[in-house]
């Protein structure tokens, strides 16, 4: 499993997008990962442009004019480079050599260009910041988490990896195959950082955790109740540095994110949480 060879990284201006570059730089030096950073530029940078414009389909008309390039291209120097420019900087303070990153450009929704990206690029995984409006998941990440089913996403949250690593990872389980996906992604961080990793079942199967101990050495816990509260109630009281769960494709009938990791990346905003779809490995 190359989970962490090609990084998908899409930035923004936030400061949040700082935090998160250093925790992935931690992980892309650990997995001697390649590292490309995506932003996608909203068409508002046109807005100047258009006002003089009737329609938008006059506005179509002159995109490829030299005013248009002209504004796109001051836009892109003074705005995106910089940007860019930091982020590589970032990268490089932790060991990351500058023949490992490639940067990106898209235009047009960063939702709709993330994704597109993702399903065809030649990523093994996304790392997605999660965003900080008043604790909700912002809504391109939402999106993105929704849509993208192709890799497995990190969507991270606000704790950055401490001097020790990351310490302790936690595996909701069930014995289905993409939570033993989750369980062979977990040990491939454990076994990079040291990590202790705790599998939680919440059910009444005994036999649930059976022959788990071919892939991965771990802890087991055993719960009663609801599935999605009990493993928001122990990743909140535990201490986790990372939590690694498994999700299933999509059908036809339902494109959402399962209930319970939806309610997973809702509700926990501080640790980082790792999806991992078992049809994208």
């Amino acid at each position: 499993m190359k989970v962490f060879k090609n990084l998908l990284v899409p930035i923004d201006y936030s400061e949040e997008t700082v935090d998160m570059l250093k925790y992935l730089a931690v992980f892309a030096s650990k997995f001697n990962s390649e590292i490309t950073l995506l932003h996608t530029i909203k068409l508002s940078y046109l807005a100047k442009y258009s006002r003089n414009i009737p329609t938008f389909i006059s506005l179509e008309k002159h995109m490829n004019g030299d005013v248009f390039k002209k504004i796109k291209e001051s836009y892109y120097n003074t705005r995106v480079k910089p940007m860019f420019n930091s982020a590589i900087e970032i990268l490089k303070e932790f060991g990351i050599p500058r023949d490992r990153i490639e940067i990106k450009v898209r235009e047009g929704y960063p939702s709709e260009e993330i994704v597109k990206e993702a399903k065809g690029g030649r990523y093994s995984c996304m790392f997605i910041k999660r965003g900080r409006d008043e604790g909700k998941i912002a809504k391109t990440t939402e999106k993105v988490v929704k849509k993208c089913y192709s890799i497995p996403i990190f969507v991270f949250g606000y704790r950055g990896i401490e001097s020790g690593g990351v310490k302790n990872i936690l595996v909701p389980f069930n014995g289905t195959k993409h939570s033993l996906e989750a369980v062979k992604v977990a040990n491939l961080v454990a076994e990079a950082f040291g990590s202790k990793t705790t599998l939680l079942y919440v059910g009444e199967n005994k036999d649930v955790f059976k022959g788990i101990d071919k892939y991965i050495d771990s802890e087991h816990i055993v719960r009663r109740g609801e599935v999605s509260k009990e493993i928001i109630k122990e990743a909140l009281t535990g201490d986790y540095d990372l939590i690694v769960i498994g999700r299933r494709c999509p059908s036809l009938k339902k494109t959402l994110l399962g209930s319970i990791s939806e309610s997973i990346v809702k509700n926990i905003e501080e640790i980082p949480i790792c999806l991992v779809t078992y049809c994208s490995l």
